[in-house]
């Protein structure tokens, strides 16, 4: 199975997790902890350039998601999905809130966004012919 470590600020070798998981066959780790905009809440440049960073690497695979800080990583990989998919969102506070202020995506509202996003139809996941 792969998997991918996304760090952002060094907790898993805090925790002696980075190791552990570097050892497993098919794991990769991605550094993306000098991504300026991405603590908490995340701003439109921080967005790209995680988008950017995560592109080559493949949806089905275990993706370790540094801490709480940074939960609205589920929402950038769910936009990549052109399949309908149940998520199953484990977490000992609620993540379904909108942001306080501003339009940054947060946990909270990455994981609203997620578990509310309609479902792809066969027309609208399939690329329109061109004319």
């Amino acid at each position: 199975m792969n998997s991918l470590l996304m760090n952002f600020s060094g907790v898993f070798a805090d925790e002696g997790w980075d190791a552990v998981i570097a050892s497993q066959p098919g794991s990769s780790t991605l550094d993306l902890s000098g991504i300026e905009g991405a603590r908490r809440y995340c701003d439109t440049d921080a967005q790209t350039a995680i988008t950017q960073a995560i592109a080559p690497h493949p949806l089905k695979a275990v993706h370790w998601i540094d801490t709480g800080d940074y939960h609205y990583l589920t929402a950038l990989w769910l936009r990549r999905l052109t399949d309908p998919v149940d998520l199953l969102l484990l977490d000992n506070h609620p993540d379904d809130q909108a942001p306080a202020f501003g339009g940054d995506t947060t946990a909270s509202s990455a994981a609203a966004a997620g578990c509310s996003k309609p479902a792809p139809t066969p027309s609208s996941a399939a690329p329109s012919p061109s004319a």
